[in-house]
């Protein structure tokens, strides 16, 4: 994903956050946000949810979901 975020400076006005699945599993962020297994990018906007991908990491996947936070 660093390789497409470098490829675009527009995605460099999106503020990261990483959740380690493992450690947080049984935490309120993962239920809250209802993320159902690793791999799960959620992307906000003026803090609502604007798209989301569960276990894809091609580009062709995840480009859209980047495009949905500018």
């Amino acid at each position: 994903m660093s390789a497409l975020i470098d490829s675009n400076a527009d995605y460099e006005a999106i503020t990261w956050f990483k959740v380690d699945w493992d450690t947080f599993k049984g935490d309120l962020i993962v239920a809250d946000l209802n993320i159902p297994r690793r791999s799960t990018l959620v992307t906000f906007k003026d803090g609502k949810e604007v798209a989301r991908v569960i276990a894809q990491t091609t580009v062709t996947a995840i480009e859209p979901i980047l495009k949905a936070a500018l």
